[in-house]
């Protein structure tokens, strides 16, 4: 029952206490992350919740972001490219809105490489989103104040 109070949270601080409950049991609490994965919508950017749990390094949390960034994105495949869906928040957006967090603007073409998100997707859903991540990353960054 405090595992679903947990992940309920949808942040960081949830993903930091999963990461301890997946080393004492990673079949008991094997869909914590994504539960708090999915809890994040509405609360938090989703992405930058992802970022924090693959900067844990712990295989076990990173393997399971991983297979929520998949299935989440394939989801919105069909809003690739589709100017139709360029107004709807979606994850795109907010993936362009963490790589600015994250990298003080749209990444480079190293970053991306080496982004452990994209890097970790494979090589064929990393690629479709790239050029609508990185028009959003853009416009993330023209909406920060400037210092």
């Amino acid at each position: 029952m405090m595992a679903d109070i947990i992940a309920e949270a949808g942040d960081e601080f949830a993903l930091s206490l999963e990461a301890k409950l997946l080393k004492l049991d990673e079949r008991l609490f094997d869909d914590v992350i994504y539960r708090t994965m999915i809890a994040t919508p509405g609360r938090r950017n989703a992405f930058t919740v992802a970022y924090y749990g693959l900067d844990l390094g712990e295989p076990a949390v990173t393997k399971r972001i991983l297979a929520w960034a998949k299935e989440s994105l394939e989801g919105e495949l069909t809003h690739l490219g589709n100017p139709g869906y360029d107004n709807v928040p979606d994850f795109r957006h907010e993936w362009g809105e963490a790589l600015v967090a994250r990298y003080g603007g749209p990444p480079t073409t190293a970053q991306w490489q080496n982004d452990p998100l994209a890097a970790g997707l494979d090589a064929r859903l990393a690629s479709a989103y790239y050029k609508d991540v990185y028009r959003f990353a853009i416009d993330a960054a023209a909406k920060q104040p400037k210092k």
